[in-house]
């Protein structure tokens, strides 16, 4: 595990520790009791920040003084940007579950931006196990809310430290798309082998056809009869005579009509 990793782990591990402080504090509030409380004296104080950036780390400077005094104190220290945050702390008289009446303490804040002031009557949760101990309103829903939160965010920095290089692009793939086509795996050496065979199989083809890559397929035509060549005198092969024939049918020589046909005179 490299050093991003542990840091990453780190911050996990820090929120899910918080989601679980979270978690135990909203549960034990969640037994406390609800009881009416007046506020006895509301004391306001102002709760000053200043970062500063330096060279590898911060520098935060705190005070709390009283907010009347907040633009002088900005003014006497004026090489730093300061920010300021009101706190009410306030004395309260809570009566527990037997009547009797104690008195606890307790921060408050504005309401609806109305500072509280002395003589307001708000209801808190009071602990039955120690009635001076006491809590506002609703905490307990605040602090399991907190503890979901922080517990989610733990949970996802936790995975993502401790995860392993492949459930990330397997994770990629939400639910309703299609998963990605995959290449068919290649055999080498039956790929190879095939393509021996081919090359075996071309060279028989040319060997067989005289050489020739793309031999022209054989037709069963015979090719027409040639005159046979004449000899001279009007021989032909075989010894027989042929006359030559001019236009009309007339023997060469001949004007007029036509030849009659042999063998159909009259006979002398």
């Amino acid at each position: 595990m490299n050093v991003n990793k542990w840091k990453l782990a780190g911050a996990g591990a820090m929120c899910c520790a918080l989601a679980a402080f979270g978690l135990f504090d909203a549960m034990d509030k969640a037994g406390w009791r609800k009881a009416q409380a007046e506020v006895l004296q509301v004391t306001v104080a102002c709760a000053m920040k200043a970062t500063e950036q330096k060279v590898g780390y911060k520098e935060v400077s705190e005070a709390t003084i009283p907010c009347e005094a907040v633009e002088l104190f900005k003014q006497m220290h004026a090489d730093k940007s300061w920010s300021s945050t009101e706190h009410f702390d306030a004395q309260l008289e809570v009566e527990d579950a037997n009547g009797a009446v104690t008195q606890a303490a307790m921060a408050l804040d504005r309401v609806k931006g109305r500072a509280p002031e002395a003589g307001d009557n708000i209801v808190v949760l009071q602990d039955p196990a120690d009635p001076a101990k006491v809590a506002k309103a609703g905490s307990a829903g605040t602090g399991l809310t907190m503890a979901a939160l922080f517990g989610a965010i733990g949970g996802g920095i936790l995975w993502l430290a401790f995860r392993k290089p492949g459930e990330a692009k397997a994770g990629s793939t939400g639910a309703g798309k299609k998963p990605k086509h995959r290449a068919p795996v290649i055999d080498e050496e039956a790929e190879a082998r095939a393509s021996a065979a081919r090359a075996d199989a071309l060279i028989a083809n040319v060997l067989a056809n005289g050489g020739r890559v793309n031999p022209e397929p054989k037709t069963a035509r015979e090719p027409a009869p040639q005159p046979r060549p004449m000899a001279a005198g009007g021989m032909v092969s075989g010894g027989r005579r042929q006359q030559p024939m001019v236009s009309g049918g007339r023997m060469p020589g001949t004007f007029g009509a036509p030849a009659a046909p042999v063998g159909f005179g009259k006979k002398r």
